[in-house]
């Protein structure tokens, strides 16, 4: 498990009918020790953010997407302590 978990996915235009539709649809897998880590962030009181990065990528397709990574929010000031406290070690509080 890394220290500090993080999750990926993709996103790929949509194909809108209408103008309200999203340009972009996709998925994220969120790894079993991100969400151990996001709840011992909220039992902790802290808010629960997801920081987002995306990546142009082209599938082996030839198609146009955006590659998605995901992980734990942290605020500038949290110090190295503050991180590793929320970092998960074992598999109690999750069911699966």
């Amino acid at each position: 498990m890394s220290k500090y978990p993080k999750s990926e996915g993709a996103m790929f235009a949509n194909k809108k009918s209408n103008e309200k539709q999203p340009d972009f649809r996709g998925k994220v897998a969120i790894t079993k020790d991100q969400i151990k880590m996001l709840i011992e962030m909220g039992k902790a009181g802290q808010d629960v953010v997801l920081q987002l990065a995306a990546w142009n990528r082209k599938s082996q397709a030839g198609q146009t997407y955006l590659y998605v990574s995901a992980e734990a929010y942290m605020k500038a000031e949290a110090s190295t302590q503050d991180l590793a406290r929320f970092a998960p070690d074992d598999d109690d509080d999750i069911p699966f």
